[in-house]
């Protein structure tokens, strides 16, 4: 089942003397962060928090939150994941959101062998890098571009790829 609320970022640290928080943002729109409203800090919705205001500040989001108004209550946060409501993203054609697609079988296009499991995608910002579990617990890591990842079929469960000679070898 698709999570209602998807994560934004991280809480890492507390900024300044006036109680703000530093995000690191995991999300191909971190300018959600930035806006006011309210945004959540458990992915069930429970626990809503309103943001006065986030700036972008060099890699990461600056964010006032109502009613942390300390340094101290700010680092309280620290490590508390900022999440959304699913409706508040868009997704072209295509497009697919990242938690959607971490557990989904990884096989072969063209002989249909089985490699794992996604068990993670990391962003090195020139790609994604997938991170491919196989049943005895041994980590491969492809490149998350067209010339290996052919299909990503969310309704079958299933990512085909064309992985470089060797890589699952060994």
């Amino acid at each position: 089942m698709k999570e209602a609320y998807l994560p934004l970022g991280e809480i890492v640290a507390a900024h300044g003397i006036r109680g703000e928080v530093r995000v690191n943002p995991n999300t191909d729109e971190p300018e959600l962060l930035c806006r006011k409203g309210t945004l959540y800090f458990d992915k069930a919705g429970k626990e809503p928090f309103s943001v006065l205001r986030g700036a972008p500040h060099k890699n990461i989001i600056l964010m006032q939150i109502q009613g942390i108004a300390t340094p101290e209550e700010a680092y309280a946060l620290r490590g508390k994941t900022v999440y959304a409501p699913r409706e508040a993203f868009t997704l072209e054609e295509g497009e697919y959101f990242i938690a959607d697609i971490i557990g989904l079988r990884v096989l072969d296009a063209n002989t249909q062998k089985e490699y794992g499991v996604l068990k993670d995608v990391q962003d090195l910002g020139a790609q994604l890098l997938y991170v491919i579990q196989d049943g005895e617990g041994k980590l491969s890591y492809l490149p998350g571009v067209k010339a290996f990842v052919k299909e990503i079929n969310e309704t079958d469960g299933v990512i085909f790829v064309t992985p470089p000679e060797g890589l699952f070898d060994a």
